[in-house]
């Protein structure tokens, strides 16, 4: 399976699963972490399985469903601190929420396109033990069906007032937000942040496939420890 394939599974094992989650996104704040992911994988792998061929019809629907319910459980404003560093602090408030929708959208085109990928496979959760920082979490998985047993590992930050999100998910020890990061702020250096938006927006139009939804590893070359930075 190679970087891209691992990927795009990983975005339709998480991020499908918020078709059927809303109810389960209210009571988030009620949940573990290993819990609450466990529920949606469970209900992720029931709607992969029953409307696998309309999925694959209708990417449309897929990508209108993604982007209603795909809120209560991503952080998308802790991944863009974490994927823009400083150029996030420089960015004004219409900068951030424009990349804010344009990665949703750009991520939303990635899983209508891999749900052909799913094949049965399942993810095993290890057991979970809470860390020292009590409002930060790293949920182990595999999976399960895979040629190489393929690990992908779930990191959630709890608030009181939207219980446990995902920041970032690494699949095979390579990470969704350090794979954007040294693309983006490269395009940010070159061409602007609103060089950046134009960027993102038009590589969505007319079937055009963005460059940013085929990285290669090299994306990974940056090794800060995210799990150590300040997301709030």
């Amino acid at each position: 399976m190679s970087l891209v394939q691992r990927i795009q599974y990983l975005a339709v094992t998480v991020f499908v699963g918020c078709l059927l989650s809303f109810n389960a996104a209210q009571a988030a704040s009620e949940q573990g972490p290993r819990e609450l992911l466990v529920a949606v994988h469970d209900q992720i792998v029931e709607v992969l399985e029953k409307d696998k061929e309309r999925l694959a019809q209708e990417p449309q629907y897929l990508e209108s469903k993604l982007r209603e319910f795909v809120d209560p459980h991503v952080d998308f404003v802790a991944m863009g601190r974490l994927m823009l560093g400083g150029y996030w602090k420089e960015a004004s408030e219409e900068q951030r929420a424009s990349f804010i929708q344009e990665f949703r959208s750009m991520l939303a085109r990635i899983y209508g396109k891999s749900i052909a990928l799913y094949d049965g496979q399942a993810l095993v959760f290890e057991p979970y033990t809470p860390g020292k920082r009590k409002n930060l979490a790293v949920i182990r998985s595999r999976v399960e069906g895979s040629e190489d047993g393929v690990p992908i590992d779930f990191r959630l930050r709890h608030k009181d007032s939207d219980g446990w999100k995902i920041y970032d998910i690494s699949v095979d020890n390579i990470s969704l937000v350090k794979n954007y990061k040294s693309s983006f702020r490269r395009d940010i250096q070159e061409l602007g942040m609103d060089g950046l938006l134009q960027k993102m927006a038009s590589m969505g139009q007319g079937g055009e496939d963005s460059p940013y939804e085929s990285l290669s590893e090299a994306g990974d070359a940056d090794n800060d420890d995210q799990s150590d930075q300040d997301s709030d």
